[in-house]
């Protein structure tokens, strides 16, 4: 049975939105990915989410009566020293011998009151989920003191008041400390807490290694890091932080003893930390431009954003601006302090572009004078490099090997470097071109290098080109080994008309979409007036051919009107 043209024209058009409903990314597998064809490479950084969730960490440090009183006595001081606000703390320590030892006193003061809060106690950490505070039964107690707080302050005001020591308000003064004799402990800690300055001074290095296996646990991502990283972790994920003291023991302060506890100092971090889904989590990617030089001019596309993060499971982008660069720290885990704008694939930006097609008519190129050669280093001893010819360079092995006789040499060897080649050079080696000389040892750096062998500097970084030492002694091996070529990158200008074959097949390719779509539709249309055509001629032919018999019988029965016609026709 042959299928219905209304049923094709329907299925074409099915067909042809599902084609066209998704975006295919082409991001190969790998760390490091060359796109010869759109002159850009892609290295893999690590994963972001795009959904944090709220939670806080309290830190808990119990103070003594004997504490309190050593701890109103040295802020006192700290007060009255500083009470004059023009005095000038310097020209105080240094006017005397006998200020000077006061001002000496004054810094031991501080390092005892250091010691006395956090060498003596350590400190409890406990947490709170936003979501789930009414389930953690260990902090109802403090929750408590916590709602009591208003009540607790007015009683510690009361007892403060006679020694002219509040603690919220020497907490409030300290940030007036401006030279060395600011606390780099404790005062230091409250002073940045009072302006907003995050930090973790009064943690020590176990303990934030404690908060740190805590919150990541949370985040249900398990990678290993550094210390390094632990520290910038809690730095960029903490959000907030408060300092609170609790009176536990208000109503009878004159009678205790003075080792008994009086209260606790609650320090209060809030952090937002990323939670990993798949629907949520981008890989991000770091993106490196390499130029084209065609026709005597260097091409290069402009205005594409360093790093970039795709989510393939809901097509969606993020493209970090330079100003949001700054508020993240691009690792294995990417941190960020705002969150960055999520947009979908479908919008023609030049990276989407350059993403799912060969060509991009939504990207700007800069065209400058013809440089010699462009090197990139995309990474530890790795090289991406572009220039208007293949180069004949030099390797040269800096590590010293001895023979027999105790003499040292180097090794080096010629090698041939194409147009656009991916290079990763060995530790403590250097490949000598015309231009251009390249280490084994590098950081990220983007290096131009013009026509003439001036050198020029980006990021504070110079090239030297001539008369430069070599690395240190060092094993590498041969770069033959090591060595990787990409093709050419295909020009982008013809001789004759630099825009038509430049602009032209972006066009077409990026309308085809669209074009497959309305002829789709349109074929649709055709089908089905055929369909409504051909049953409309097929009624015309019965309604004639019916009265055509209506008329023969009607003469029969006229001329032989007593005779049955046994020539009727039935319909």
């Amino acid at each position: 049975m042959a299928l219905s043209p209304v049923f094709i024209g329907i299925f074409a058009l099915f067909f042809t939105c599902t084609c066209t409903g998704k975006i295919s990314i082409k991001i190969a597998q790998g760390d490091i990915v060359v796109y010869p064809n759109n002159s850009f490479i892609v290295r893999k950084v690590g994963l972001y989410s795009s959904y944090k969730s709220s939670f806080a960490v309290y830190a808990s440090f119990p103070i003594t009566k004997y504490m309190y009183f050593q701890l109103s006595q040295i802020l006192g001081n700290i007060i009255n020293m500083y009470k004059n606000e023009n005095s000038n703390p310097i020209l105080l320590a240094s006017s005397s011998l006998n200020d000077f030892i006061q001002f000496d006193q004054f810094k031991n003061d501080l390092s005892t009151l250091k010691n006395l809060l956090f060498q003596g106690n350590s400190s409890h950490l406990f947490v709170i989920d936003d979501n789930q505070v009414k389930t953690i039964q260990v902090l109802n107690k403090t929750q408590m003191y916590l709602g009591r707080l208003t009540d607790n302050n007015r009683q510690v005001d009361k007892f403060m008041k006679p020694d002219s020591l509040p603690l919220m308000y020497v907490a409030e003064r300290i940030k007036l400390l401006q030279t060395q004799a600011k606390l780099r402990y404790l005062h230091e800690t409250l002073s940045d807490i009072v302006d907003g300055k995050l930090n973790f001074n009064y943690f020590s290095i176990h303990e934030q290694h404690l908060v740190f296996e805590l919150l990541h646990t949370i985040s249900g991502k398990t990678i290993v890091f550094n210390r390094l990283y632990e520290q910038e972790f809690l730095k960029r994920t903490l959000i907030t932080q408060n300092i609170h003291f609790v009176c536990l023991n208000n109503d009878h302060f004159q009678n205790i003893s003075e080792h008994d506890f009086i209260g606790n100092l609650i320090i209060t971090n809030g952090f937002q930390l990323p939670i990993y889904s798949p629907s949520n989590t981008f890989d991000v990617y770091e993106l490196y431009t390499l130029p084209s030089v065609t026709n005597g001019y260097l091409y290069q596309i402009n205005g594409l954003p360093r790093f970039f993060g795709l989510n393939s499971q809901n097509q969606a982008i993020i493209e970090w601006s330079s100003e949001e660069e700054k508020l993240c720290l691009f690792d294995k885990e990417v941190l960020c302090k705002g969150i960055p704008l999520v947009s979908s694939m479908f919008h023609s930006s030049c990276l989407v572009q350059l993403l799912t097609d060969n060509f991009s008519t939504g990207c700007q190129f800069d065209r400058a004078l013809v440089e010699t050669v462009s090197a990139k280093c995309i990474a530890e001893a790795l090289w991406a490099i572009s220039s208007n010819d293949t180069m004949n360079c030099t390797y040269i092995n800096t590590h010293r090997e001895e023979d027999s006789n105790n003499a040292k040499f180097f090794k080096n060897e010629s090698v041939v470097i194409s147009r656009v080649a991916l290079l990763e050079i060995p530790c403590y080696s250097t490949v000598f071109c015309s231009y251009l000389k390249m280490h084994g040892f590098c950081k990220p750096i983007d290096i131009r290098m013009a026509i003439k062998g001036e050198s020029k500097s980006f990021n504070n970084s110079t090239l030297n080109l001539t008369n430069t030492e070599v690395g240190k002694v060092g094993e590498a091996s041969y770069l033959k080994e090591r060595m990787f070529f990409v093709e050419d990158v295909k020009t982008f200008l013809d001789d004759s008309d630099p825009l038509k074959k430049f602009y032209v097949p972006r066009l077409i390719r990026r309308f085809i979409p669209v074009l497959s779509f309305i002829i789709a539709i349109f074929l649709a249309f055709i089908l089905i007036y055929c369909h409504c055509s051909r049953r409309q001629r097929m009624k015309v032919r019965r309604r004639k051919a019916f009265k055509k018999v209506q008329t023969s019988r009607y003469l029969r029965t006229k001329k032989y009107p007593n005779k049955h016609d046994k020539y009727d026709i039935e319909l």
